[in-house]
């Protein structure tokens, strides 16, 4: 009888592979292939995502330049941050809404001048931030 014990233990010896051992007639995967193919595949979402995000950043940028151009500055290499672009084209457009209107009133014109006042208010308060290394928010004037 301890013979046939023998003859079943080399049997199971011989069975034993090198992703595995042999445990009652059933392999146990190898622990470290799983991690690795866990890795790989995170490693494959967060490559994609970055792409995803790299895209998303590039086309903001490219929206955020084409703002800037269309928006009045006193240099077009003036380089305006991104919350001075929102600023500007909204007192812009307000500006341009008011021009529109048939109403040549001098109430209306007194509006038109003050959105254009608004802008070149803003101009020269970037303007300002950027010489002195400040940023305005909301224009309040915060370090940055």
């Amino acid at each position: 009888m301890e013979e046939s014990i023998a003859v079943q233990d080399k049997d199971m010896c011989s069975k034993r592979g090198k992703r595995g051992t042999m445990t009652n007639g059933k392999r146990k995967k190898d622990k470290s292939k799983k991690t690795n193919s866990w890795k790989h595949s995170n490693r494959s979402r967060r490559l994609i995502a970055n792409a995803r995000e790299r895209s998303r950043i590039h086309t903001m940028s490219e929206a955020f330049e084409s703002l800037r151009k269309a928006v009045p500055s006193y240099s077009q290499d003036q380089k305006l941050s991104k919350l001075a672009i929102l600023r500007l084209a909204t007192s812009y457009i307000s500006a341009l809404a008011d021009l529109t209107e048939s109403d040549t009133s001098a109430k209306s014109l007194k509006h038109f001048a003050e959105c254009v006042e608004q802008c070149t208010r803003a101009l020269q308060a970037e303007g300002r931030a950027k010489r002195k290394g400040f940023a305005t928010i909301g224009g309040v004037a915060a370090t940055a």
